[in-house]
């Protein structure tokens, strides 16, 4: 892949994330800088499709990233994200250490940070989930067919909680569509957290179409600031 073809990606990626809709050779041409003309941009979106990076929607003639090109852009343009001075303190606000009810909130205030459902458990059968409504909002999320699979999924999530409490490290893990054990329209962020006693995993759930690198640093803040509580 060139570094056109890499830079062109990433703002593709990016432009998705914030309007969940394709995105056309003509307005990559323009807001992209790449000095080439869209003819250019079009064979460069032909070769991404060609390697498996973008997919043209039936209905538009745009691109939109699939689950390759996301796993490309976040092994290279996710790297060591820091979340916002505000996203700190709300999270600050939130949490107060020792108690499962802040815990709660804490997860609460993740959970409206990011747009996403939020799972903590100390245990596949020990779960609390919050969050779902933001789910809802989403798009993707909002015919009867996926309600009904969010909704079977979160009910009976001490099924794909075990297989996460395998797979989950200290480091997080992120699970895109069919990587992860909800269907092709979902993605995960996953990391375990140690308390003083038995480890607590945390899982944000979303859209494939999810931004990770805002998600990515602010589950990273809540890792550090249930460990420094713990250890500090």
């Amino acid at each position: 892949m060139t570094e056109r073809q890499q830079q062109l990606l990433k703002l593709l990626v990016d432009t998705y994330i914030k309007t969940a809709e394709p995105v056309s050779s003509q307005f990559l041409a323009e807001q992209g800088g790449f000095g080439v003309s869209s003819a250019t941009i079009r064979n460069d979106l032909v070769a991404l499709e060609e390697r498996g990076y973008v997919k043209a929607p039936h209905t538009s003639a745009g691109r939109i990233p699939t689950d390759k090109g996301y796993r490309f852009y976040i092994e290279w343009f996710v790297k060591s994200p820091q979340p916002t001075e505000r996203a700190r303190k709300q999270l600050q606000a939130g949490w107060h250490e020792g108690e499962d009810r802040h815990l709660h909130r804490l997860m609460r205030e993740l959970s409206d940070l990011t747009h996403t459902a939020v799972v903590i458990s100390n245990g596949p059968d020990e779960s609390y989930a919050t969050g779902i409504s933001h789910l809802l909002l989403h798009p993707e999320f909002r015919d009867f067919e996926m309600i009904a699979l969010l909704g079977e999924m979160l009910d009976r999530r001490e099924r794909w909680l075990k297989q996460l409490w395998k797979r989950v490290g200290d480091e997080i893990i992120v699970l895109i569509g069919d990587e992860g054990p909800f269907g092709d329209q979902i993605a995960s962020m996953s990391l375990v957290y140690h308390p003083a006693h038995d480890p607590g995993l945390i899982s944000l759930i979303g859209p494939v179409r999810m931004d990770y690198r805002r998600n990515l640093a602010i589950l990273q803040e809540v890792q550090r600031m249930l460990n420094k509580h713990v250890y500090g």
